[in-house]
């Protein structure tokens, strides 16, 4: 944990959290795994924070207790960016690591390189 920073006014307010990675230590973009990793939780408390059991469409691989909002990370959730012309809603995961290639998960899907904005304003 890094040492506050003595921000003052309206950046004192505020919390970030970094997740270019979905677990640590960071795993390949395609052939990693969830074994002998942590997870790297950052979520935005105003979006994913209100997530329940019912939101996440996927087994989580790391630890099936993660079924919460506050147990998500942004890259376990953009990974699954993507496009399918029979309309078939997103899919949401808790905080694990997700191989960009799953030929499962993927199937039938168009990728569109963790951009939300694009599948959102195909439909």
């Amino acid at each position: 944990m890094r040492k506050r920073a003595n921000l003052v006014g309206a950046a004192s307010h505020y919390a970030m959290s970094i997740a270019y990675n979905m677990v640590w230590p960071n795993q390949p973009v395609n052939g990693g795994t969830n074994e002998g990793v942590k997870p790297v939780f950052a979520f935005n408390p105003y979006l994913e924070g209100g997530f329940d059991k019912g939101t996440f469409g996927i087994k989580n691989a790391l630890n099936s207790g993660f079924e919460y909002g506050v147990q998500t990370n942004c890259m376990s959730c953009h990974v699954f960016a993507s496009y399918n012309d029979q309309n078939a809603g997103p899919i949401y995961s808790t905080d694990q690591y997700i191989s960009t290639n799953d030929p499962v998960l993927f199937k039938d899907f168009v990728k569109t390189d963790f951009l939300w904005s694009i599948p959102d304003h195909a439909r």
